[in-house]
C-alpha cells in the first residue's frame, strides 16, 4: 500500500513533514540520508528533540501496533472525528515545526551529524558510510517506521528507544570498547536497502 508518512516527536507533540520540505509526502521523502527533511530530523535530535522519543508513522498503522506510544496514540485518536487515524490526528492536534523558522535554518554549529546512536540497543551507525551507487541511505527511516506494510521483525525495532547523534569519534570509541555498542552501519545498509529480501518492495 503506498501511503504518507510524517514524523512524530509523541513527547512533545510536534511532527515534521517532508512535502514541507518540498519532498514527497511518501516513503522516498524520508529515504535520502541528505535530503532536507532527513537533515533537519537529525538536526533536531540533536537539540530541540534532543532526550525525546520519535516515530514514522504511515496513514496507516499495522493492526498489530508494533510499540507502546503508538498504541497509545491510536487509542488517543480512536474516536469518531479520526477513527483511529494516528497520521491524520496528528496533523490536527500536534504542533507542526517544519516551517519554524529555526528548524528550517537550524544552527550547524555541531557541523553534519556522522553517528545515530541507539541506547536502548546499545548499537550505532555512521551517516556518512551509508552509500551504494551514488545513493545515500537513511536507516532511520526504516528502523523507526509504524504503517501497515513495514511488518517484518525489523522494521520499526528503534521504535521507544532513545535515538541521538554525535560528532564525536571518541565518544563512539568509548561506547565500542567500554560498553559494548555495536556500528551497525553496513549491516543496515545490506540487510535495508540492497534487496536481500528485508525490505518491502516499495521501501
Amino acid at each position: 500500500m503506498k501511503q504518507n508518512f510524517i514524523w512524530i516527536n509523541y513527547d512533545k507533540e510536534e511532527y515534521v513533514n517532508a512535502m514541507e520540505f518540498d519532498e514527497p509526502g511518501d516513503i522516498t521523502g524520508y529515504l535520502h540520508n541528505r535530503g532536507k527533511c532527513s537533515n533537519t530530523v537529525i538536526s533536531l535530535l540533536a537539540g530541540r528533540w534532543i532526550s525525546n522519543y520519535l516515530m514514522l508513522v504511515g496513514e496507516k498503522l499495522p493492526e498489530n501496533a508494533p510499540d507502546e506510544h503508538v498504541s497509545r496514540l491510536a487509542k488517543r485518536f480512536d474516536n469518531n472525528e479520526y477513527q483511529g487515524n494516528v497520521w491524520f490526528g496528528v496533523q490536527n492536534e500536534f504542533l507542526d515545526i517544519s516551517t519554524l523558522p529555526s528548524v528550517r535554518n537550524p544552527d550547524v554549529e555541531g557541523g553534519y551529524y556522522r553517528y545515530v546512536i541507539n541506547f536502548g540497543k546499545k548499537e550505532y551507525y555512521r551517516r556518512r558510510s551509508l552509500k551504494d551507487r551514488n545513493v545515500w541511505f537513511n536507516p532511520l527511516t526504516y528502523l523507526l517506521i509504524a504503517a501497515e506494510g513495514y511488518t517484518d521483525d525489523k522494521a520499526g525495532c528503534w521504535l521507544g528507544d532513545l535515538v541521538q547523534v554525535s560528532n564525536d569519534r571518541n565518544f563512539i570509541r568509548f561506547l565500542t570498547r567500554k560498553e559494548g555498542f555495536r556500528n551497525m552501519t553496513q549491516i543496515y545498509t545490506r540487510e535495508y536497502f540492497l534487496g536481500d529480501g528485508t525490505v518491502p518492495n516499495d521501501l
